[in-house]
């Protein structure tokens, strides 16, 4: 770390403000990791994981409504609009080979870069809270 920067910013955003952005307060705030190295939501590779085995799903931008059901595995359906025509999308490689069941393995975050540290010490550690600039 350069002397001078903040460890980590905690809250960039107040605790008060993400509750209070649904009405029902389903949205609360979760520390994801922190400054000595402990990962709470473990990440992983996905993509890489998965790539052998299905498709892109080509416009998905444009997707608004997708559907799964567990009897038609590797299927997607699909609608643009509400209105629109249900269509399904088999997006396994092969239906006959299924993706393992077990969980790839976990990736260690980066962390932050030191152009990130330095752009978020000079522009955004005036918005957070004074309790998480320590």
């Amino acid at each position: 770390m350069t002397e001078g920067l903040p460890q980590q910013i905690n809250y960039l955003v107040d605790e008060g403000v993400v509750q209070a952005s649904t009405i029902s307060g389903v949205n609360i705030p979760q520390l994801v990791g922190n400054e000595a190295g402990n990962v709470f939501v473990v990440q992983y590779d996905w993509q890489s994981f998965l790539a052998p085995y299905f498709k892109p799903l080509v416009g998905i931008l444009k997707l608004h409504h997708l559907r799964f059901n567990s009897n038609k595995p590797g299927s997607v359906f699909v609608k643009e609009t509400v209105g629109d025509v249900e269509k399904e999308i088999q997006l396994l490689k092969n239906v006959a080979q299924l993706p393992p069941i077990q969980l790839p393995a976990p990736v260690a975050p980066p962390g932050i870069g030191l152009d990130r540290q330095w752009y978020l010490f000079n522009k955004i550690v005036n918005f957070a809270a004074k309790r998480s600039k320590t």
